[in-house]
């Protein structure tokens, strides 16, 4: 997994736009609209993920035969005290999120084996957030 960064100081606020990119990712034992996927999560200031201000990105295989709509969606959240993320509920700080590769087309009869993808998204550099970093 790779991250990509700038921080763009020409705006206001301050974003910091990001892309992480994963390469080669095994879903040779994914199956077509079973839900399969990936999750993805950014902390930001953290050591470990307990009470991490984090970027949470999630893709779903969700059509058949891996249709080009699936895609990835990426979330503010907080972890608590045993990992779990939490949805933000006073604003959501992550914007323009965009899939750059991912949704790959196989044939009904072949397996996936390996596929790269990867999500670009913008988040203030600094939020509002209580456990903002």
């Amino acid at each position: 997994m790779v991250l990509e960064y700038s921080i763009d100081n020409t705006t206001t606020p301050i974003r910091l736009n990001q892309t992480i990119r994963v390469t080669n990712f095994n879903t040779s034992n994914w199956n077509s609209g079973s839900g399969n996927g990936m999750y993805l999560g950014l902390g930001y200031g953290c050591d470990e993920m307990e009470n991490c201000d984090m970027t949470w990105c999630n893709y779903y295989l969700s059509g058949a035969n891996g249709l080009a709509t699936d895609r990835f969606s990426c979330v503010d959240v907080k972890t608590n005290e045993t990992y779990f993320p939490i949805n933000d509920t006073i604003t959501n700080d992550v914007w323009n999120v965009s899939t750059i590769t991912g949704g790959h087309v196989k044939a009904a009869t072949a397996k996936f084996t390996t596929n790269n993808f990867a999500v670009r998204f913008v988040r203030p550099f600094r939020t509002n957030d209580t456990a903002d970093y």
